[in-house]
C-alpha cells in the first residue's frame, strides 16, 4: 500500500528503525490474534457479531459491568484508516486497571476487515461500511454487509454505548489533526475538550476554516444534535447521546503501529 510505506519512511527517518518486511499494519488475522490475547489479559469478553465472508466483526466487552457509564469506542471503518484500530490495542495493553474499574468500555475494533486487509476505504464489494444506516427510501444507499450486522445487534449496542460513543477516523492526508463532535449542548462538552487537549500534545490542530462539509473552530467541528435528527442515521441509532468522530492524522499513533511491528 503506498500510504503506508509513505507512512514508514517518516518513521524510519525520525527513529531510525523500523523492519519493514515484518511491519504489517492491514493484517487482520494478526490483529485478531493480538485482539484476543490482549482481551483475555485484560478480562474482557470476546464475542463474534457475524461474519462477512471468513472474516468476522468482534464486539468486546466487559465481563462484569460497575456503576460507571457505558461507553462504546469503534475503528476500523474505513479500511485506509487503520490507526484507530492498532489505537485500541495499545490502549487495552497499557490502560490502568483503576481507569476500568470506573466505567464500563466496549469496543468494536475493526468493522471492515476485508477493507483493513487491502488498505481500501470500503469493503472488498465496493460498500461503505460507515454509511447507509437509515433513509434508505430515499435514495440512500442500504448498509455494507458489516453494516447489516450492527443493525442486526443495534439494541446491544446502544447499551453498551448509553453514555458515549467514539468511532476513531485517520485523515491521511494532513499532518494535523481534527474532532468532529455531535451533541445535544450548544458548546463542545467536556469529552471534546479533553480529545482536543490530548491530540494538542502530539501535533496541531487544523487552521480554522471549512473542511470536511464543516467549520473548524480551534480543532473542533461542532454540530448539535438536535438539528441532524431529522437527516443523520443519528435518529436511528444514537438521537440524544453524545457521539464524536474524531479524525486524526497517522502521526498520532505512529508509534501504535511500531508497539505491533
Amino acid at each position: 500500500m503506498q500510504t503506508d510505506k509513505k507512512l514508514l519512511s517518516k518513521k524510519q527517518k525520525a527513529n531510525g528503525q523500523m523492519d519493514i518486511e515484518n511491519y504489517r499494519p492491514t493484517d487482520p488475522v494478526r490483529f485478531t490474534q493480538r485482539l484476543y490475547q490482549l482481551a483475555s489479559k485484560r478480562g474482557f469478553l470476546v464475542q463474534k457479531l457475524g461474519n462477512t465472508g471468513s472474516d468476522p466483526i468482534i464486539l468486546v466487552t466487559p465481563k462484569e459491568l460497575n456503576s460507571g457509564p457505558n461507553l462504546l469506542i469503534a475503528a476500523g471503518f474505513h479500511g485506509d484508516e487503520p490507526a484507530g484500530c492498532w489505537g485500541i490495542l495499545h490502549f487495552l495493553e497499557t490502560v490502568s486497571p483503576d481507569l476500568l474499574s470506573k466505567s464500563n468500555l466496549s469496543f468494536l475494533p475493526l468493522v471492515n476487515p476485508s477493507g483493513f486487509r487491502h488498505g481500501k476505504r470500503t469493503n472488498d464489494g465496493g460498500e461503505n461500511p460507515n454509511s447507509g444506516f437509515c433513509h434508505t427510501n430515499s435514495g440512500q444507499p442500504e448498509p455494507s454487509r458489516e453494516g447489516l450486522i450492527l443493525v442486526k445487534h443495534l439494541p446491544m449496542l446502544k447499551s453498551l454505548a448509553k453514555d458515549g460513543f467514539l468511532s476513531l477516523h485517520e485523515d491521511i492526508e494532513l499532518e494535523q489533526f481534527y474532532i468532529y463532535t455531535f451533541e445535544n449542548a450548544d458548546v463542545p462538552g467536556p469529552f471534546s475538550e479533553a480529545l482536543r487537549a490530548e491530540a494538542a500534545k502530539f501535533t496541531e490542530p487544523y487552521p480554522d476554516g471549512r473542511l470536511e462539509g464543516g467549520l473548524v473552530c480551534n480543532g473542533i467541528i461542532f454540530v448539535i444534535v438536535m438539528a441532524l435528527l431529522k437527516t443523520s442515521y443519528f435518529t436511528r441509532v444514537y438521537q440524544e447521546q453524545l457521539v464524536l468522530k474524531l479524525r486524526v492524522c497517522s502521526i498520532l499513533t505512529d508509534g501504535l503501529k511500531r508497539t505491533w511491528a
